[in-house]
């Protein structure tokens, strides 16, 4: 068996394989631990929810590496709510939050929000969406708590 899957990592788009593997090394990312994590994320976005979620329960069971075990966390949570597992996703994306420096907690934020929502929770939705006004502030974050806003609690924000 060719060695060639574990030199190509996954989850990187069009990219070639060496500006991938030098973004990743610029990350502190170590390799074999990267690929997985790229396996995992490709499995997603292939709609291959149960390989993603097996493939991200295996790195947890591992040593996760610094920096990535948020965002394993998040993309486990994703691949549960995918599935329509609400309470195994919003454990996951409830996990984020234990990771000191998590730079998913944006996006678990609003996503633990859908969750509440979509378990017929809307006002624990809108107040986790509320707690997003006072703890992040970046632009990109807004917009987003902005969509979600809207469609989940019917209401625009003001300042």
């Amino acid at each position: 068996m060719s060695n060639e899957k574990s030199m190509r990592p996954t989850g990187c788009g069009s990219l070639p394989s060496i500006i991938c593997l030098i973004g990743l090394f610029a990350a502190g990312i170590q390799t074999a631990v990267a690929v997985e994590y790229n396996d995992g994320v490709a499995a997603y976005n292939s709609r291959d929810y149960a390989g993603a979620i097996a493939l991200f329960q295996q790195l947890l069971t591992e040593d996760p590496t610094p920096g990535l075990e948020d965002n394993i966390h998040f993309w486990l949570g994703e691949a549960h709510f995918a599935r329509g597992e609400l309470l195994p996703a919003l454990a996951s994306f409830e996990r984020v939050f234990a990771v000191p420096a998590a730079n998913k907690r944006t996006d678990a934020l609003i996503k633990i929000a859908i969750c509440y929502q979509q378990l017929g929770m809307t006002d624990a939705g809108c107040a986790v969406l509320s707690s997003l006004d006072r703890l992040h502030r970046e632009s990109s974050a807004l917009a987003k708590r902005d969509r979600v806003r809207q469609r989940l609690c019917n209401q625009t924000y003001t300042e």
